[in-house]
């Protein structure tokens, strides 16, 4: 990569990632863990080596009613290895080599509860969506380098996680809670409506969000999406963002 006039090495080796879902035992309860390697080096610039787990227990039910609901106690792991990382009192100067490391609790849970009618030649789907996750705060101190999770973006996909960044290197903490709600209607012959609008409450704003991402207050721009299929090899997909109090459009893809 050459960057005003100058060439810029930058080296991934090895990149390592490993899942592990176990069956449920006889609660229904369920293990997941996940891995990960990075190494990375630059010419210039901050080297890293990272190990990360993620992993806990998830417990899914289906109540008689329809309605469903997830519980999950997890924790995440990091270790950080870095060299040349510029500090943050003198930007000028870097730590020559320094060790990281950070463990994260996180109490998590979803219901949902999607309500049929079916009609003669459709049949219509109203799902409400609650979820929550609390988790410390502080899980991101500034040594820590961001790798693969500068590009960011708040949009209906990652409304309803618990973590909305992309990558590894950062977590969002402290207690949020997401609300939303889908509606779909289906025809017998194939043609199709659905949407989806959602948004984010937290006890206090985070500065982990940069601005304008609708995700830095207490309160979160709405976030949404609208498709339309009227038959085979027609479709209108719509997704957006909404101002949090004007509801005016921050964000429209169609």
């Amino acid at each position: 990569m050459t960057l005003g006039g100058a060439t810029l090495s930058t080296e991934i080796f090895p990149l390592l990632d490993h899942k592990y879902i176990g069956e449920p035992n006889d609660s229904g309860l369920i293990f997941k863990l996940s891995s990960n390697f990075l190494h990375l080096t630059r010419k210039e610039g901050i080297d890293s080596t990272r190990l990360s787990f993620r992993g806990g227990w998830y417990l899914p039910s289906t109540s008689r009613l329809g309605d469903h609901l997830t519980l999950s106690l997890e924790f995440k792991a990091d270790g950080y290895i870095t060299n040349d990382v510029p500090k943050r009192q003198n930007p000028n100067s870097s730590n020559s080599s320094d060790f990281l490391g950070r463990l994260v609790p996180q109490l998590a849970g979803e219901w949902r509860w999607p309500l049929v009618k079916k009609e003669k030649k459709s049949q219509q789907v109203l799902e409400p969506i609650i979820n929550f996750a609390v988790s410390p705060y502080g899980g991101n101190p500034g040594n820590i380098p961001n790798e693969d999770s500068q590009s960011f973006e708040f949009d209906d996909t990652n409304v309803f996680t618990a973590n909305r960044f992309p990558g590894l290197d950062r977590i969002e903490g402290g207690p949020r809670l997401n609300l939303g709600l889908k509606y779909g209607i289906y025809g017998n012959q194939g043609g199709s409506i659905n949407a989806l609008l959602g948004q984010v409450f937290r006890l206090k704003s985070d500065d982990t969000f940069a601005e304008r991402t609708g995700l830095e207050e207490k309160r979160s721009d709405y976030v949404g999406r609208l498709s339309l299929s009227p038959g085979p090899g027609l479709k209108y997909y719509q997704r957006f963002r909404l101002d949090r109090d004007t509801l005016s459009l921050r964000r429209n893809e169609i």
